[in-house]
């Protein structure tokens, strides 16, 4: 019997090998839950080596989630668990990001602006939502 976090021991000492190299003061991660198991797998892996490092006394800022999955479904807005803490404009940089998305057809087939339009409101195609998971002082 194998645990699911036992699993990825061999996953979490490469990002903990990684976090130590860059030391970074914010850290996204995909949120852990949601529909898509690949995306969900990674955050929780990152989520494991961001705890792990900081005891280890990596000195690490914060984590933060994409507030996608779960953590926008209607208990968490109930719960108050997947209240957004942090939004970021991106207006500015939305043609590059679109550029960049539109790049791997096998995500979306080659047109993100279409997939925007059909899953999100206006207003949220200009911005990005996190959640912080781990607010660590950085020594």
């Amino acid at each position: 019997h194998v645990s699911i976090a036992g699993g990825f021991n061999g996953g979490v000492e490469v990002v903990i090998t990684m976090l130590k190299k860059y030391q970074p003061e914010i850290t996204i991660i995909h949120c852990m839950g949601g529909e898509k198991l690949d995306h969900s797998a990674s955050g929780y892996l990152v989520y494991l080596a961001f705890t792990k490092a900081i005891a280890r006394g990596v000195p690490l800022g914060k984590l933060w989630m994409v507030r996608y999955g779960w953590l926008a479904d209607a208990p968490a807005k109930d719960n108050g668990r997947g209240k957004t803490d942090v939004t970021i404009d991106i207006t500015k940089y939305r043609d590059v990001k679109l550029r960049a998305w539109n790049q791997h057809l096998s995500q979306n087939g080659g047109d993100i602006e279409a997939d925007l339009a059909a899953n999100y409101p206006a207003w949220l195609r200009n911005v990005e939502e996190f959640i912080t998971v781990i607010d660590n002082p950085v020594p």
